[in-house]
Parts: C-alpha cells; structure tokens; sequence
C-alpha cells in the first residue's frame, strides 16, 4: 500500500512536499524536484523555510503554526497570493493546497505546489494592454468631449441670431407677410429651437463627460418643479389627448438643483409623451421625506425590450422601437444629473406594456454631505442580460440596479457612481476592477455559469457564486460585501 502511495506521489505532475510537525522536509516527489531546482538529497530534513523567499519566511512560519493549529484542507490558491524560492534564489508565484496526512510516526502535512509564472505573466500583459487602451480611450474621450463643447460653442452663437430673426418674424403684423411666408417662418422658428436642443444637450453632455458640471443645490417643493415641466408639455400632451396623473404629497421638498431637477424631469416626461400612443395615459409620483425624495414617471407606451434596457442610458443611443429622433444623450444627461446628486435612475419596462422609469435624490446632512444614498449594485454584461431572478432579488433587498453591457461602460460608470458591489461574469474582471485606483476599492462578486465554473479565479474577486443562484444566497453575499464583510 505504501508502495502505491508512493508512486502516485511520484507520478503526479504537480510538485508535492511533506513535512513533519516541526516544519522539516520528510518527502518530495520529481516534480518538485525540477520546480525548485534542488536534488531530493537536499532537500530531505531541512525546513520548510527554504523553499519560501527570505522576506516572507516569518510570515510562512505564522500561517504554518495556525494551519497546524486548526488543519483543513484548503483549495489551491483560494484567496492567496504566495511565492516559493528556487536553489538559484530566483522567487516564482505559486498556487497550493493544504492537506493533513495521519501516520504512525505522528502528524504530517502535505503540500501540492503548482507554478502559475505563465498565467500571471499572461494576466501581467492583459493589465498592460488593458492600460494602455483605457488610456487611449480616456485622452480619444477627453478629445471629442472638447471637440463637442466647442463646436457647440461657436453653432449656439449664430443659432440664436436665426431664432431672434425668426421669431420677430413671426410676431410681425399679419399685413407684413403673406400666409405661405409667415408658415415658412414658423418652420424656421421650430427648427432651429429643435437644434438649440439638441446642441445644449451636447453641450451639458460635454460638461458632464469633462467634470465640470457643477450642482448648486437647494429645498424647495418637488411638485414645483413637476409642475413647471408639466406646463412647458402640456401642448405635447394635448396634441396626443393622452391623461396625465400627477400626485405628489404636500410640502414634500427635494434638496436638488432646481435647474438640473427640471432637465431630468424634461426628458423622463417629454420620452413619456412621445413613446405613448394617442389617448394613452402617463402618471408622475414623488414619496420621500427629509432624507431622500423618489421620482417614478410611467408610462403605458411601447416600452422597451428586456435586451435593450442596459444600453439606454449609454450616449448616442436610441433604441425605442421605430422610432428615433434626437441624439440619443437624454437618457444618458438624465443618469448623469441624478448621478452628480448622489442617486441612482432605474427602468423598468416591456416591449408594448409600458415603463417606468424612477430615480431617487438624497439629501444632505447639516455639513453638507450626501446621506442615505441607496445602495447600488452594478451587473456588467457582455450582452443583453436576462436579469429577472437577479433584479428581483437585487431591488428585494433593498439594492438599486444598475446594468451595463460594454467593459469600457461599466468601468465608467463604476468609476463615477461609486457603487457598492460590483457583479460580474468574467472570471478576468475582477482584476481589471482592483488594479484601477478608482475601483478597487469596490468588492467585486463574480457570477459563473455552470460551463465556466472551473475558471481560474484572478485577483481581486471578493465572492463567488455559481449559477442557478438561489435568491438566499444572493441576499446573504450582497449585504456581506455592502457592509464591508
């Protein structure tokens, strides 16, 4: 029996050491022979120590005593980075495992070591390149942001001599112009609004992008600001003879920007109007008290299809069904403005029955600060998320969702919204996350399906499940790494 023991030991491909209570050598297999460079002869009643580089045998001692202390198995590598020293005194990263071996002569403990110098030579160079794009994409965003900023600059210029000109056109005494000219006018006037618009949106975008936007924040009523959007729309809305329900508690006061508040309002209520049929019907409500204020603004529209709700609030996009118009940059000046007040904006919507598109603004303590932000969690998907056990349960537990489908999205966002948890489905991100100084400090959990559940784990990662994922888990890892677990 012992002869078979042995030949597996020696016929293993990974290198194996064991050592007696007292940290000396008593077996090694070939394998370990040729990782460390040293004949078994060598090695044999000599400590353990030897095989660790020279700065961090002290620490090898302390985890040693305690695993003697308490042994159990642990699988190789998890949640530890180690070095082992070659006879040459050249240090290389390893992964290990720990296992203990009853004999007659006492306890032993049994080591299986393995080289990973490839991997993280490889995970070394996916890091630098990885760099060097992020770098490249930050200076080509830098760039077309002052691009954008200063086009706008110099069209706004001209643009508001055109709508001067046309509105005194407009206004002048019906003998001036005939009929056909006083309508080509009117053209010329509603247009060249519609591209005001459109360059302003540009224009707040490019201030965002470049941190510039600066908030000037006070309490005043939210139904105000509701109000005051609403009668800015209200010939939208009459033009479609669509029913508009508002209801808001009296007094209810929002400590915001009284002029962003209204731009978010614009968009989620203009978008409201416009994707809703004729007749159809829209509802804003506000709720909240002295901590944070909740805006949801409704719809009984075309909604939007489960696959394209993580792309909506990313720049340039429009993904309504049969229909597009405008830049696409309202959604997204929308999640930014709510951003910069500390909150969150979230949808929920299906293709034909409508969404629903909420966002919630904390207030500020007596210094200042922004208080009772809920808690986000941000899912990274590399394509449309199927995410309803995981929004269900995310929201249960009083989360907010956030979901982006692109790296170069999700690391942006992640940067800017600081979220609380991180969730992920490449075993390779989380590293990306803990090697960025603005993120990595965010716990990252890393979800696997079944097919990759056996993927090398890079560094970084805080927790793992693997699918199908009960809700209790999910609960449980969500509000562990949220409290800082």
């Amino acid at each position: 029996m012992i002869d078979e023991y042995l030949s597996l030991i020696e016929a293993a491909p990974e290198g194996i050491v064991e050592i007696d209570e007292g940290g000396s050598i008593l077996l090694v297999n070939e394998a370990a022979e040729r990782m460390f460079g040293y004949p078994r002869a060598e090695l044999l009643g000599q400590g353990i120590e030897m095989l660790v580089p020279e700065s961090r045998r002290a620490a090898h001692r302390e985890r040693r005593g305690a695993f003697q202390k308490e042994p159990a198995s642990r699988q190789m590598g998890f949640g530890l980075e180690l070095e082992a020293r070659r006879k040459d005194g050249s240090a290389f990263p390893v992964e290990i495992s720990l296992s203990t071996v009853t004999a007659r002569g006492g306890r032993r403990f049994a080591a299986m070591v393995r080289d990973i110098s490839g991997r993280v030579e490889v995970t070394r160079r996916v890091f630098e390149l990885e760099r060097s794009e992020s770098a490249k994409v930050a200076r080509a965003n830098r760039l077309k942001s002052e691009f954008l900023a200063n086009t706008s600059h110099e069209l706004r210029t001209p643009l508001q001599s055109i709508t001067g000109f046309a509105e005194l056109l407009c206004e002048a005494p019906e003998d001036t112009l005939s009929p056909k000219y006083r309508r080509f006018a009117g053209h010329i006037l509603r247009d060249s609004r519609h591209l005001t618009a459109l360059i302003n949106d540009i224009l707040d975008f490019s201030k965002i992008e470049a941190g510039k936007l600066d908030l000037v924040r006070e309490l005043f009523p939210v139904g105000d600001a509701i109000a005051e959007v609403m009668e800015s729309l209200a010939a939208q809305v009459e033009s479609k003879r669509q029913s508009v329900t508002i209801a808001v508690p009296p007094g209810l006061a929002i400590d915001a920007d009284r002029l962003r508040l209204r731009a978010i309002l614009m968009n989620l209520m203009s978008n409201a109007i416009k994707f809703t049929p004729e007749k159809g019907r829209i509802a804003v409500t506000a709720t909240g008290d002295e901590k944070r204020v909740e805006v949801v603004v409704s719809d009984n529209g075309i909604g939007i299809a489960e696959e394209d709700q993580a792309a909506i609030f990313d720049p340039f996009i429009t993904v309504r069904r049969g229909l597009r118009e405008g830049t696409g940059l309202g959604l997204a000046i929308a999640r930014n403005l709510v951003e910069l007040h500390g909150g969150v904006l979230t949808v929920e919507s299906k293709l034909g029955g409508g969404s629903a598109f909420s966002f919630v603004i904390p207030s500020r303590d007596g210094n200042g600060a922004k208080i009772s932000r809920p808690r986000v969690v941000l899912v990274v998907k590399d394509q449309a998320p199927g995410k309803n056990l995981l929004a269900d349960t995310v929201l249960a537990c009083g989360f907010q969702l956030v979901l982006c489908v692109s790296q170069e999205s999700a690391m942006a966002t992640a940067s800017r919204l600081q979220p609380d948890v991180i969730a992920v489905e490449n075993p390779q991100l989380p590293a990306v996350y803990s090697s960025n100084r603005r993120t990595a400090h965010i716990p990252v959990l890393l979800i696997l399906d079944q097919e990759h559940a056996d993927s090398e784990i890079s560094s970084g990662t805080a927790a793992v499940l693997t699918q199908p994922v009960s809700p209790d888990s999910l609960v449980e890892v969500l509000q562990r790494l949220s409290d800082g677990v």
